[in-house]
């Protein structure tokens, strides 16, 4: 009697495919994963990179703004002013931003000490020069011209901008200001020239005001007065008898004025 043996094949676990494929897609998920996390991270280094160099950029700019001077126009409707170092002496510099809609004037105006000296002169602020709207370089200098027989000290001052330019050159008499031909005695103090017999020589400082050299532009609203530049005599310390019934004093001034609107009657 012939005895046969079969055996089955052996049985897989039923799972086992499922098994497989639920490791791949953890695989792929996990790959996936690891590279979202790469990726984040490596745009958070970029973003912090370009942050960093947008931030070194901004501070170059602002060093060339500063170095060269320029307006930084926050509010377009607003006057803004910063003021320039000057080459010379007895001479300001300004850089102005003037908003659209209205015209502007420049005007000065300058005393003597004292303002009666001599009464054969009236002195009336200089109607000034009309400015358009726009961004500018004001300078203004006191110009001693001794070949000049009618007029030694001038007032000259310059408007250039984009589009356009201006100037004013304005002889004053011949024998005034006097603050303007005043000795330094000292440092910081000067002596005026003699008033008359029987007064002595006063002795005076100065006091500059407006826009001044190293400090943030200044800012003002459209219709607003922006003075530039205002000197006024003081007098010298210890105060001297002869001098205090004329001082304090303002001596020069010169300031920006909205004109007036024409369409209002």
């Amino acid at each position: 009697m012939e005895e046969t043996t079969e055996t089955a094949p052996a049985q897989r676990p039923a799972n086992s495919q499922g098994l497989l494929r639920f490791s791949i897609l953890s695989l792929l998920g996990m790959t996936a994963l690891f590279a979202l996390v790469v990726a984040l991270f490596a745009m958070i280094g970029e973003r912090a990179k370009w942050k960093e160099q947008t931030l070194t950029l901004r501070e170059e700019v602002r060093q060339l703004r500063e170095a060269n001077e320029l307006l930084d126009v926050v509010d377009p409707k607003k006057i803004y002013v910063r003021a320039m170092a000057s080459p010379f002496p007895r001479m300001g510099q300004w850089r102005v931003h003037l908003p659209k809609g209205s015209d502007y004037r420049l005007k000065y105006d300058w005393k003597d000490l004292p303002p009666d000296r001599d009464p054969h002169h009236v002195y009336r602020p200089y109607s000034g020069m009309k400015i358009p709207t726009g961004t500018y370089t004001i300078a203004q200098t006191f110009q001693f011209t001794p070949a000049t027989k009618n007029s030694e000290w001038h007032v000259n001052i310059t408007v250039s901008g984009p589009g356009f330019g201006g100037r004013v050159r304005h002889g004053l008499p011949v024998d005034a200001p006097s603050w303007l031909v005043a000795n330094e005695v000292s440092k910081d103090q000067f002596q005026l020239p003699p008033l008359s017999d029987d007064r002595p020589s006063p002795t005076i400082s100065f006091r500059a005001t407006g826009a001044m050299l190293n400090t943030p532009q200044s800012e003002f609203d459209a219709n607003e007065e922006v003075v530039l530049f205002k000197y006024e005599a003081h007098a010298a310390p210890p105060k001297h008898e002869a001098s205090s019934d004329l001082l304090p004093q303002e001596v020069f001034r010169l300031w920006i004025e909205k004109e007036p609107d024409q369409s209002i009657p």
